[in-house]
């Protein structure tokens, strides 16, 4: 375990001197959150995902949009003909096509699904953004509720350490059976044990946080050590999930995506009308009147101006495939509608049930916890005068350690909740993680030890 763990710090600390992965000596949540935002990398590459999006839209407007082209040719001839003799001559030529479309109902759908695309996008993008915040604070948690449990294992284990030093003794005076020895002994090494498990545990959970921030952070300041409930306005189910269901983006993005599919098929049934386009054509030529040795260069200059108009009548049945393909896309995105729908109605309940009921669970081991601190002394003192057995203090320090570790779940499952909750009603934002900083640190930053 040992050889393991040093070989992820051997890793971290590789990454840090490639300059991929940057240090830093101690981090609050609000911090490292503006670390995420820079360099998570699944992040970065959803906002270029957006900004190709977006394109799609002056990609569709621009066959709305005059056209104009301009060509022009520069040319020298030279001709050496036995029937019209030596003839050297300039061929410029110059032409300038403009095209404005009157009527293209497919162009104008295609704009219109372009936006509704784009719109889908954006709201994508924003349940995006709400997701970094939940897999960064999911991440920074795990590294604290790791951190908590390493703490209490060594407490644990510094105490069965100590106790086994005194069994040691008594062991030698005769005080102490072989019985109670081997107990004492086999508390310390299980502590042990579990001590360097929470060790690794921690960084691991230190690595899943970098890949998110590209920082490892040697140090995380203390919680505040008193716990208050976070008070959820409203206090019931039913306005959560009427939130969720009106502004979950997750759900949004759905709708515009399936508004988009349905527009698509109207956009491929405009393919069996026709286009018209407004045309105007200028050329100046300039070449010889005559291919004839002694032919003079002749200037022609025209102007066309005029309609055009196109009709694909028949293309072998490929506008009704492409009908069929869209109708079966918007089914498609009907479905996942109705799923996005459904997560997010039952997301939204869940998230609730975990702070709403959650707290009641905090409340119950972080008092269990206070009991164990007290019983455990109790135990000592009375182990010590000799009215309690070695049994009955293993026993306690058991339960005191078991209520150590129900509270630091319960704790740091509670305080991503509220995140999940406010996710899954469309309301979650970077000022949520700003207020979590405080509700976990306080509002001061003169309290970054270790």
């Amino acid at each position: 375990m040992r050889f393991f763990r040093d070989g992820i710090i051997l890793f971290l600390l590789f990454l840090n001197s490639l300059g991929v992965i940057a240090a830093n000596p101690v981090a609050n949540l609000w911090d490292a959150y503006q670390d995420a935002v820079k360099n998570d990398p699944v992040f970065q590459q959803q906002k270029a995902t957006l900004q190709e999006t977006e394109q799609q839209i002056p990609t569709a407007r621009a066959t709305l949009l005059p056209q104009l082209v301009l060509n022009a040719q520069l040319a020298h001839t030279y001709q050496n003909s036995e029937l019209l003799g030596d003839v050297d001559y300039n061929s410029n030529q110059y032409t300038i096509n403009f095209s404005q479309a009157l009527f293209n109902a497919s162009a104008f759908n295609q704009l219109y699904q372009a936006r509704l695309s784009v719109r889908a996008a954006v709201a994508l993008f924003s349940w995006q953004t709400q997701d970094l915040i939940v897999r960064f604070v999911r991440g920074y948690l795990n590294v604290l509720q790791a951190r908590d449990m390493m703490d209490y294992t060594q407490s644990q284990k510094l105490f069965s350490k100590e106790f086994l030093r005194v069994m040691t003794r008594q062991r030698q005076l005769k005080y102490a059976t072989v019985t109670e020895f081997e107990q004492a002994e086999q508390q310390y090494q299980l502590l042990n044990g579990q001590y360097e498990t929470a060790k690794i545990t921690y960084m691991q959970a230190l690595q899943s946080l970098s890949n998110i921030t590209a920082v490892v952070y040697s140090a995380f300041p203390k919680l505040k050590s008193n716990f208050i409930s976070i008070k959820l306005n409203p206090n019931s189910v039913q306005p959560w999930v009427a939130l969720a269901k009106r502004q979950n983006l997750l759900l949004q993005s759905a709708r515009l995506t399936m508004q988009s599919a349905e527009q698509k098929i109207r956009t491929k049934k405009t393919d069996f009308l026709p286009t018209v386009s407004e045309i105007t054509n200028y050329s100046d030529i300039n070449e010889l009147s005559t291919q004839a040795a002694g032919g003079s260069e002749e200037a022609v200059r025209s102007t066309e101006a005029g309609i055009s108009a196109s009709w694909n009548f028949s293309q072998g049945g490929q506008t009704l495939s492409d009908i069929a393909t869209a109708k079966a896309q918007y089914a498609k995105a009907s479905a996942d509608m109705a799923q996005r729908y459904l997560e997010a109605v039952t997301n939204a309940k869940n998230a609730f049930i975990g702070v709403h009921d959650g707290l009641f669970s905090v409340k119950s081991a972080r008092e269990a916890m206070k009991v164990g601190v007290s019983g455990l002394n109790h135990m000592n003192k009375g182990f010590k005068a000799g009215v309690q057995n070695i049994f009955d203090l293993l026993q306690a320090q058991n339960r005191l350690y078991e209520a150590q570790k129900q509270y630091t779940l319960f704790f740091y499952t509670y305080v991503l909740n509220t995140i999940l909750l406010k996710q899954a009603a469309g309301t979650l934002s970077p000022r949520d993680v700003y207020t979590l900083n405080n509700y976990l640190y306080g509002k001061t930053d003169d309290n970054r030890t270790k």
